[in-house]
Formats: C-alpha cells, sequence, structure tokens
C-alpha cells in the first residue's frame, strides 16, 4: 500500500539564524520577525557571551551583517568577536549551508508540520540533536570546499 503524507497545504515560515565551529559547536535561534542587523547583532552577542575565547565568525554578504550600526558594534568588541565575509555568491565556502541543507532535507522535506508551532518544535528538536552530536557537526567541514576553515 502507498504510504500517505498528511499535510494541510499550507506553508509556514520560521526564521533561524545558526553558527557552527569547526569543533562541532552549534548554536542556533529560532524567531517568529524577520532577520535584520539588530536580530543578527543579538546572536553575536550570544555567540561572545558563551565563548571563552574570540569568536572568528565567517558569514555570507547578507545586507544585515554589514550595517553601520554593526559595524560601530564589532569595532568596540574586536578583542571578543572578529567577522569575515566568504566572497559574494559563494555559498558552497559557508560550512553553515550544509547545515541549512541538511535540516531542510531531514526536516522540511520528511517531516510534514500540520501548524507553525509544529514546524518550530521539528526544527528545534532537529537543531537540538545536531548541537549535542560533535561528531556529526564536525562532518559539515568535511565537505571539499569548506575544509579551508577545518
Amino acid at each position: 500500500q502507498t504510504p500517505i503524507i498528511k499535510a494541510t497545504g499550507k506553508r509556514y515560515t520560521v526564521n533561524m539564524i545558526s553558527a557552527i565551529s569547526n569543533r562541532g559547536h552549534l548554536q542556533f535561534m529560532l524567531m517568529d520577525k524577520g532577520f535584520n542587523s539588530e536580530v543578527f547583532k543579538t546572536f553575536l552577542q550570544q555567540m561572545i557571551k558563551y565563548s571563552k575565547r574570540k569568536v572568528f565568525f565567517i558569514t555570507d554578504n547578507q545586507p544585515a551583517h554589514k550595517t553601520i550600526k554593526l559595524n560601530q558594534w564589532l569595532e568596540q568588541n574586536n578583542d571578543r568577536i572578529e567577522v569575515f565575509f566568504i566572497p559574494p555568491y559563494s555559498p558552497e565556502l559557508n560550512p553553515q549551508e550544509y547545515v541549512n541543507q541538511d535540516f531542510k532535507t531531514n526536516i522540511i522535506g520528511k517531516k510534514r508540520a500540520v501548524n507553525k508551532e509544529q514546524l518550530k518544535d521539528n526544527i528545534n528538536h532537529f537543531m537540538t540533536k545536531r548541537k549535542q552530536d560533535k561528531p556529526q557537526a564536525k562532518k559539515y567541514f568535511h565537505h571539499k570546499h569548506a575544509q579551508y576553515v577545518a
């Protein structure tokens, strides 16, 4: 008998920001509102709050990553964090893109949410599992284009 996947046909949106280290540390934050430089700054503040060492953060060229206010904050905190940008249109150089692909394949593609809360729960559960599995998290750096930061 052919399996049937129950789905509503509706689309739900949950925004997520996450970061991964080559040591297998994974941090993430889910949000209902849109992504902007204030959200990014809050995430970076959490990163340095829980890090004993200076954070070297590699990211893409999303406009929210490059605002004047954010750059001022980064200058004030350059002893705790430094941000580096990958070249434009080079997502394969960003290990975080492999995390995103993993969760989209294994959550969005396999567990159809019937409402927004279930989608958030599915994402939270998956990312928490990945956060607890450091060997798995380190594998995102095994892709040939991401090995430069391994």
